[in-house]
């Protein structure tokens, strides 16, 4: 009889851990879906980080995109002009290449691109203005790997979008990232909350 009782404990003791294990994943799916790219680590970071400044973060990003960088000065001892904010965002491809963008903040001296935008995009922070490989208004050309947005406001802060972050000329291994699909991230920008 007692072994009949131990037996069915355990079984209610496994049941309740592997519903526990379920619910967990259940969560850490929640999780990517909102912020895919974004490891829990990092999201308690920029959590803590967005008591002081606001912070948009894609909700879509093309597979295999992973934040890998947050370059951050910041603070009362910093001065404004030396104040940084960048999320950076990468995924690799075959053969050495990659893709890589970033979202970053201004404190000063804040001034708008030359060129005309290439698309209007509305997202949940607003209204974002592309320029994707835009005209140089000087010589008719396109400007070729050229991604960028003018800035748009983020509660507080302004912000680019920075599609080749990184790019040195002549470097054939970093690629862009599609009309398309840098529409789609755009888009997808959310303030964290």
């Amino acid at each position: 009889m007692l072994m009949k009782i131990l037996i069915s404990l355990l079984s209610i003791v496994l049941f309740a851990l592997s519903l526990s294990a379920h619910v967990n994943q259940s969560r850490g799916y929640e999780f990517q879906a909102k912020y895919p790219g974004v490891s829990p680590a990092q999201l308690k970071t920029l959590q803590s980080m967005n008591r002081t400044i606001p912070i948009p973060l894609p909700t879509w990003l093309p597979t295999g995109f992973t934040l890998e960088k947050i370059q951050s000065r910041l603070g009362r001892g910093v001065k404004v002009y030396d104040r940084e904010f960048t999320l950076i965002f990468r995924r690799s491809l075959a053969d050495g290449k990659f893709q890589q963008f970033a979202l970053s903040a201004g404190f000063e001296g804040l001034g708008d691109l030359l060129y005309d935008e290439t698309s209007i995009i509305k997202s949940p922070i607003g209204t974002i203005y592309l320029l994707y490989e835009p005209i140089d208004p000087e010589d008719g050309k396109r400007i070729e790997k050229y991604v960028m947005t003018q800035w748009f406001r983020v509660g507080s802060l302004d912000y680019h979008y920075v599609g080749m972050y990184g790019y040195e000329e002549g470097n054939e291994d970093h690629l862009m990232i599609p009309l398309a699909d840098t529409e789609r991230i755009l888009r997808s920008l959310q303030r964290l909350k």
